[in-house]
């Protein structure tokens, strides 16, 4: 939706088109001579200001030429008449004199200072010896390297309090240097003729810095050079001042716009006297030139705002009555929006709304016409008369409108005879699907009674899986049980055979042993035979050995007979340790047999136990799902139930519709 400030009026928009373009051609106009106006206004003041700068800088260019010819008229005096030397001139007179003379021409001092340290002074200080040595200065060090007069930064004196500058120039006698010649000067008076260049007033002063960049005259007290109560001198350097660098020490004319200490918009021009190190500056308040660019401007803007309404209060009472018209045309244009076709014209005219009035009136009998015509058509049409036709010429786009109602009326017509086959159609098979839904209702309920049949019958088969998966899971558990038994035994018979084993080897151990102690008796039966001999040889002396002997070879006997009854023993005891090895060797392999056949039924235990489990799932599954078939069986009975009851009323609705299209002008 628009703003109010957006919709705009036929008259409000060429009331601004007319106004705005001229105003703007003049303003355009106005601001072009303006603009060279302006330049020119622009190029008079900066000349101005130039002039002013120049007319400054000569003035205090004059003034120090003034003062330096002087300088120089006073040393070349001395020079000429050798007073430096020549006893019967006094020169300290004769400085006094000239100070005399020139003193209001702002003449502090006229003083000369000799090699010998000795100084004269036209002001009548005459120091001692050894007070005041003039070689130590820096106006007589200066000198003695420049033939013409040098002029000294600007210090302030402590005894008056103004600002003080020196120039200075050498005395030559015989060719050589004897001295120097310096006069003290006050710049007040350099002020003053700075300031004559121009007209007094607030809008401009003039500055002066030496070439140290000391403030040496200022119109503002803070930065002019003073002395403090204990005598030392202040000095405003120029930046602190707030002077613009690029106006200080020029050789050439710059100007630069900037603040001062009294307001913005300033303009210094200024430029290095030269031969004097001093730079003079003129600050000109900028309104004070540019009034007249202000002023000019101000009046080209009235000029232009003038204008603008002077045009559209002419575009008012000039233009404004021609588009009157066309407010009866927004009246009608609004009228036929809410269906009001009946417009009379109250504007008659041969010009362009004129005609456009008359077109409208026709436009609108027309569109009455056609209007007129469509309801009759269509009122034949609602009252069933679908042979309608529209049969009155339509003209332009209106054409289209009566293509569209007579193929309408085709439409609905073709459209009834269609629905009216489709209803015969419709009725015969509802009549079937009729019958057909009660047999269907009737064999949906003999369905819904078996699925309850089947439903029971896999109850108990899943009950007796249940008995079953006991049954097995108790012979599971007395499998493992047996299981663990068998393991028991065949790590028992293990750890007998295990014992056989070391029977075995010891067994074979003894029969080593006693092999060795049958040796020994054999041995033992030889040496005791051998010693009976020995005894029998000796007679009466180896009786009692023969004794000894005898009774060792019995004994050797009994021993070889002992460990021959205890061979064979031993060989017996070997023999059915062996045997008892073998038996419990067959036993363990045997037990062994037993025990992986224990696992093996342990193990189909285990499958038909896994089975029965499977096969109960798949019961539970099938239970379930006959859970399902039966709702889904009751819901089928349900709906079939609910299908005869909508075919019989099908076959109602059928009925009544065949009377509705009976009543259509087919």
């Amino acid at each position: 939706m628009k703003s109010k400030s957006e919709v705009k009026t036929i008259r409000q928009k060429l009331a601004k088109f007319v106004s705005t373009s001229l105003s703007a051609s003049l303003a355009v106009l106005i601001i072009v001579l303006g603009a060279v106006s302006i330049g020119f206004l622009l190029k008079l003041t900066n000349e101005l200001q130039d002039t002013e700068t120049h007319a400054v800088q000569e003035e205090v260019a004059i003034w120090y030429a003034e003062r330096m010819a002087e300088v120089r008229s006073i040393r070349d005096t001395i020079e000429n008449y050798n007073m430096t030397s020549d006893s019967s001139y006094e020169l300290q007179g004769y400085l006094a004199h000239m100070l005399a003379e020139n003193e209001s021409k702002g003449i502090y001092d006229y003083y000369v200072g000799m090699q010998d340290t000795t100084c004269y002074f036209g002001g009548g200080w005459e120091p001692a010896p050894g007070e005041y040595d003039p070689t130590t200065r820096d106006w007589y060090k200066n000198s003695l390297t420049s033939e013409d007069v040098v002029v000294s930064e600007a210090y302030v004196d402590a005894e008056t309090g103004k600002v003080v500058i020196t120039m200075s120039v050498p005395i030559h006698e015989n060719g050589s240097i004897v001295g120097v010649f310096a006069a003290d000067i006050f710049t007040d008076d350099a002020q003053a003729v700075a300031s004559s260049a121009f007209d007094k007033d607030d809008t401009k002063y003039v500055i002066l810095i030496d070439s140290a960049g000391t403030v040496m005259a200022h119109k503002n007290a803070e930065f002019a050079p003073t002395v403090d109560a204990e005598g030392n001198e202040k000095l405003t350097n120029y930046k602190t001042a707030g002077i613009p660098d690029a106006v200080v020490g020029s050789t050439g004319l710059v100007k630069k716009i900037g603040n001062d200490y009294a307001g913005i918009f300033r303009v210094y021009t200024g430029q290095v006297i030269g031969g004097t190190g001093v730079t003079a500056i003129v600050v000109d308040k900028g309104l004070h030139y540019y009034q007249g660019v202000i002023l000019f401007s101000i009046a080209c803007i009235i000029l232009v705002i003038a204008i603008y309404f002077i045009v559209r209060m002419m575009v008012r009472t000039k233009l404004y009555p021609l588009l009157d018209p066309l407010k009866e045309l927004v009246d009608v244009a609004d009228n036929m929006s809410r269906g009001q076709l009946d417009y009379k014209p109250h504007y008659t005219s041969e010009d362009e709304i004129g005609d456009l009035c008359a077109a409208i009136e026709k436009s609108n009998d027309s569109i009455r016409s056609y209007i007129a015509d469509v309801a009759q058509k269509l009122e034949a049409i609602s009252n069933g008369d679908l042979t309608a036709k529209v049969t009155m010429d339509y003209i332009g786009d209106f054409e289209e409108l009566k293509t569209s109602i007579n193929t309408i009326s085709d439409s609905l017509n073709n459209s009834m005879q269609t629905i009216l086959r489709s209803a015969d159609c419709v009725h015969e098979h509802a009549k079937n699907v009729s019958g057909e839904a009660t047999d269907l209702s009737s064999n949906v309920s003999n369905v819904n009674t078996r699925i309850t049949g089947i439903h029971e019958a896999i109850s108990a088969v899943r009950n007796k899986f249940g008995e079953n998966l006991e049954t097995v899971n108790e012979s599971l558990k007395l499998s493992d049980d047996t299981t663990e038994a068998l393991n028991l035994s065949y790590k028992q018979l293990e750890t007998l055979f295990d014992a056989m084993e070391t029977i075995a080897e010891k067994s074979n151990k003894i029969v080593e042993i006693i092999s060795a102690i049958n040796q020994i008796a054999s041995q033992t039966n030889l040496l005791a035979l051998n010693a009976s001999i020995e005894a029998a040889r000796a007679g009466e002396a180896g009786r009692g050995f023969a004794v000894v002997a005898d009774n060792v070879q019995d004994l050797a006997t009994q021993t070889a007979q002992a460990v021959s009854d205890s061979e064979i023993l031993i060989k017996e005891s070997v023999e059915a340790v062996e045997e008892g090895r073998r038996i419990v060797n067959e036993a363990v392999e045997a037990m062994k047999n037993v025990v992986a056949k224990t696992e093996n039924v342990h193990a189909h235990i285990t499958e038909i136990a896994d089975s029965i489990r499977e096969e109960t799932t798949i019961v539970e599954d099938v239970s379930h799902s006959i859970f399902g078939i039966d709702d889904f069986a009751r819901e089928a009975e349900t709906t079939s139930k609910e299908c005869v009851d909508m075919t019989k009323g099908l076959y109602d609705e059928v009925d009544t519709m065949h009377e509705i299209i009976g009543r259509f002008e087919l």
